[in-house]
């Protein structure tokens, strides 16, 4: 498998359908949902069959989710086994395991194929940075917890992509990051706002609040401080 092939495809798709006007996203749209419910969802043993309308699907919730959790996923992973690979080195044979950082107060799992991954990659540089990927970037990645998912982009020229742990406190790894000079850094609110009140030397790019909620009190220090406007990334590990 391609996987860098695989994110210029995904990359590429996404620009395209982001360029369609209303109607035409719509049918494309349309389109996808069917081959998902047809092709995709019967997959999953949860499911089962698929159905003719989204509609018709159970509503579910992620208490359910967690407790049935072999059955939502196609590798018929347990949650149990899961969460042993995610706090070990997020691999389970061919699938990558992680965990997402707890935004809503319960820590969720997912686990994904390499073609997933790398589909992934090219989507979510297609939405955030597609104007600073042909120049190249330093991104810096500020989290609780590392995750699988990023190793996908640290296999591309064209991105350096280092992971810097929350965990150590950021005095640990101060010296490093601005060493680094990231041209983007994705980062917690709460991490960045410290930035600002402890003067690092930074001059990224992009900058972006991930992993916890954004209080509005915390933008406008966030966005003076970085004479950038602030964006927000935010993954649900239910989809």
């Amino acid at each position: 498998m391609n996987g860098l092939a695989e994110a210029l495809r995904s990359f590429a798709v996404t620009r395209w359908v982001s360029r369609k006007s209303r109607p035409a996203f719509e049918r494309w749209q349309a389109a996808a949902l069917r081959r998902w419910l047809d092709r995709d969802l019967p997959l999953a043993p949860f499911y089962g069959k698929a159905p003719h309308h989204l509609g018709e699907l159970p509503v579910t919730d992620k208490a359910l989710l967690m407790a049935n959790f072999e059955r939502f996923n196609i590798g018929g992973v347990s949650a149990r086994d899961a969460w042993a690979a995610a706090s070990a080195d997020g691999r389970l044979g061919d699938l990558t395991v992680g965990a997402s950082t707890g935004t809503s107060g319960n820590r969720g799992l997912f686990v994904i194929s390499e073609v997933e991954k790398y589909r992934w990659l090219g989507t979510i540089l297609a939405k955030a940075v597609p104007d600073l990927l042909w120049r190249g970037m330093r991104v810096a990645v500020i989290l609780p917890q590392n995750t699988g998912l990023y190793d996908s982009a640290r296999k591309s020229r064209r991105i350096d992509l280092r992971f810097f742990d929350l965990t150590l406190g950021p005095e640990h790894w101060r010296a490093a990051l601005q060493d680094f000079a990231p041209t983007v850094i994705i980062a917690p609110p709460k991490v960045l706002r410290y930035f600002a009140a402890a003067g690092f030397r930074l001059s990224p790019e992009r900058v972006f609040s991930a992993a916890e909620t954004l209080d509005p009190v915390d933008r406008p220090v966030i966005e003076a401080f970085f004479r950038l406007p602030l964006d927000q990334i935010y993954m649900a590990t239910e989809g």
